[in-house]
């Protein structure tokens, strides 16, 4: 089974990388590990040409398919900008989180890219898709097929409460929050109850919850950012409170209309979670505030938080 996109950015961002030798630090190099890492892509199948090859050359792997909007975990191919060595070889990456690009081979100017424009050959997360696509109206979007079906939760605990599940990858349980000593890996597909719920974010920008495992009571990340789920089956009253920012309430997770915003410092009454990430790889909840109900992505990294 391949890496989750979150292990491969751990693994090789700031790295300079590449299946083939003249591949190392290029951006096909990115995104040919990435293939190879994720996709379970074996490495003589592996597209090995100039980045704008991949439009073709990528869809014949049968992995992927075109779609018109990106997700994280997209490849973006854009064929008509990028130079080498003096020849248009197009640019590719891959969409992580906020719509950022997982790059690398990337441009340090702004804009305007020409064949003497300077070039970093580490893989970064520098700019975002709209500033990555800029100049070329002819790119390309491919969605991997072999994660484009939902996941499926594991049949949900009997006893009431509030868990954490390991839905995507498994997670740790600490002696404290961040640095702690390593207790227990909580497996995929296995929850943890949920004891506390801590209402500060810690060092590493997250909220962290008090947890029991397995008789194992720890510390564990709420990173709800396709790694794992809140799942409630009690009738507890939970709160999704505006910690840092306001969020949004829309009509529909994602895309939807927006309703109304929770301001700084307000909560809004958390109806219920949904089971499973959205396109933009954050659960969502359907919530209440005032007159207005509707869904709100959670963010616990410095964002919102989820309180009793």
């Amino acid at each position: 089974m391949g890496m989750t996109l979150n292990e491969f950015i751990e693994k090789y961002e700031g790295k300079r990388v590449g299946v083939y030798e003249e591949g190392m630090g290029q951006c096909t190099g990115l995104a040919q590990v990435y293939a190879r890492d994720c996709l379970d892509v074996a490495s003589n199948k592996i597209p090995s040409g100039h980045a704008k090859t991949w439009v073709t050359e990528l869809p014949k792997l049968g992995i992927v398919k075109q779609v018109n909007d990106p997700k994280p975990g997209d490849i973006v191919v854009c064929p008509n900008k990028g130079y080498w060595d003096g020849e248009l070889c197009g640019h590719i990456g891959i969409v992580v989180k906020n719509n950022k690009m997982f790059e690398q081979n990337l441009c340090l100017e702004k804009q305007g890219e020409t064949k003497d424009t300077p070039v970093v050959h580490t893989a970064r997360i520098k700019r975002d898709f709209n500033n990555f696509i800029l100049g070329d109206n002819g790119y390309y979007i491919f969605r991997p097929t072999k994660n484009s079906e939902p996941s499926i939760p594991p049949v949900k605990p009997k006893t009431p409460g509030l868990y954490l599940l390991a839905l995507e990858n498994n997670f740790k349980i600490l002696s404290k929050p961040n640095n702690g000593s390593l207790l227990v890996n909580v497996p995929k597909g296995k929850y943890a109850t949920i004891i506390e719920l801590l209402d500060e974010y810690q060092s590493d920008g997250f909220q962290w919850a008090k947890v029991n495992y397995n008789g194992t009571i720890g510390y564990a990340k709420l990173n709800v950012y396709e790694e794992n789920l809140f799942i409630c089956t009690s009738n507890r009253t939970l709160y999704l409170y505006a910690k840092n920012s306001k969020f949004r309430i829309r009509n529909s997770q994602v895309n939807g209309k927006v309703l109304t915003s929770v301001p700084k410092g307000e909560k809004a009454t958390i109806l219920a979670f949904d089971e499973d990430f959205s396109s933009d790889g954050y659960q969502w909840a359907y919530v209440s505030y005032g007159k207005y109900k509707g869904y709100s992505q959670i963010d616990t990294e410095g964002f919102n938080m989820v309180t009793l």
